[in-house]
């Protein structure tokens, strides 16, 4: 079966209204909208996390983030630092101490300080289009090819033409009563809507399937293979100790 594509969600809009959406909203910005509230409705394994290590240039302010970043899942980490994340800090404040502080270097003694510039426009592609970046302080003194790591929720990008969404097929049938909900809630701001209540018990389990499909992201926190190796006993978190009470 052919999944849906863009212009089948077009013509949605329009079957679920009678007509053409109201001036000043159009099909586009209603399906945009609608796989927007998707993406997220939960963490969905679909969307990450992905980890990724992104390359430090000497002088240069910040690092870019990839083209499907959406959302960090975590502080990024430093090689100095591998266990000590990356202290996150205001952009205002980053922006002080660039101006404040100059010479300190980061390393041992310092971690980088960083801040998330959403949209910041990226004049080495062609056209130029907003991407994302971390912006760092101190400033690197040195380039280092696979300097911060980062984990991140994946971006799923808008949809036109023929293009089918980025999502698995199991969540077509709830994305497209989706779009229904949003486009009649476009025209009178209804919210509890049927198709939106159809919506919910099509995700529903879909939710419930999600948690079973997280992709693994270490140990657990004080879990059994933490607990053995800080010489913890299991259940109780009492340390092992074989000498005898006096």
């Amino acid at each position: 079966m052919a999944r849906r594509t863009y212009s089948d969600y077009s013509a949605t809009v329009t079957h679920t209204l009678g007509a053409t959406p109201a001036t000043g909203v159009s099909a586009q910005q209603i399906v945009d909208d609608a796989l927007n509230h998707l993406k997220h409705f939960h963490p969905w394994w679909w969307r990450g996390p992905e980890t990724t290590s992104l390359s430090i240039v000497g002088g240069q302010e910040y690092v870019w983030l990839p083209t499907d970043f959406d959302e960090l899942c975590a502080d990024p980490t430093y090689p100095t630092s591998l266990f000590g994340p990356m202290e996150a800090t205001p952009l205002a404040e980053i922006e002080s101490l660039r101006a404040t502080e100059p010479t300190i270097t980061a390393g041992s003694q310092w971690n980088y300080r960083y801040a998330i510039r959403p949209g910041a426009l990226d004049r080495t592609v062609s056209p130029q289009t907003p991407r994302s970046r971390i912006e760092l302080w101190p400033t690197p003194q040195s380039s280092v090819a696979g300097a911060i790591r980062v984990t991140y929720w994946r971006n799923v990008p808008d949809i036109s033409g023929t293009d089918t969404p980025q999502i698995p097929p199991e969540f077509d049938a709830p994305f497209f009563y989706l779009v229904r909900a949003f486009a009649r809630t476009s025209e009178d701001g209804a919210e509890n809507t049927p198709d939106y209540r159809m919506f919910e018990r099509l995700i529903a389990p879909l939710i419930a399937k999600s948690g079973g499909k997280q992709r693994n992201q270490g140990q657990i926190m004080g879990g059994a293979a933490m607990l053995v190796a800080d010489g913890s006993r299991w259940g109780d978190h009492t340390p092992m100790n074989t000498i005898p009470d006096p």
